[in-house]
């Protein structure tokens, strides 16, 4: 991360520290650290067979109140240093079963997604995540139309376990299907 540090001064706050482990399996974990706020987020880099699986993850939950501040400064980093190496910075969020703590469902936010080759592409850039599982995912675009964000429309497309067409979906029609798929996890095994 030193290189980082210095092709992006800025990158980097003096009040912003990192750690770096090896892990048994050969991974590296980079832990982010900031000096008011603790621990900011974390990057797990993966290797498998001369690939490289990158995840980052912003600490704490997102109820936290320092949340949105941890998630304000580490966001920038990843996308640079995703940037840097050419990777894809996509956005995404797990959804645990209460019952056995295995993730039930899966959303992958597409901001940019305008139409159905876009939806295709996060499918692409997101397969390795989401295909060796048979966890529920779907594709998020961004909302559409004006007014407050909880009343407007997004087009959604679930790519996995089976793929179903685009839909337009507010948040008050999606989340009963989302709470329903969760809510019988541990019951479809």
């Amino acid at each position: 991360m030193d290189h980082v540090r210095r092709s992006s001064p800025s990158l980097l706050s003096p009040e912003i520290t990192c750690e770096k482990f090896i892990l048994d399996d050969g991974s590296t974990l980079h832990v982010y650290h900031h000096r008011a706020l603790g621990e900011l987020g974390r990057i797990l880099l993966e290797y498998d067979g001369g690939r490289t699986r990158t995840s980052c993850q912003v600490a704490g939950d997102e109820s936290d109140p320092k949340h949105a501040e941890r998630d304000a400064l580490f966001r920038p980093l990843v996308e640079e240093i995703a940037r840097a190496t050419g990777h894809h910075c996509i956005q995404n969020k797990r959804i645990p079963c209460e019952r056995c703590g295995s993730t039930a469902a899966m959303l992958i936010f597409a901001p940019d997604a305008t139409g159905p080759g876009r939806f295709e592409d996060y499918a692409r850039l997101m397969y390795s995540e989401f295909s060796r599982s048979n966890t529920h995912v779907w594709i998020i675009g961004p909302p559409l139309g004006s007014g407050p964000e909880p009343d407007r429309p997004a087009d959604i497309l679930k790519i996995w376990p089976e793929r179903a067409p685009i839909q337009r979906f507010t948040p008050a029609e999606f989340n009963p299907l989302l709470d329903r798929i969760v809510a019988a996890h541990c019951l479809r095994r």
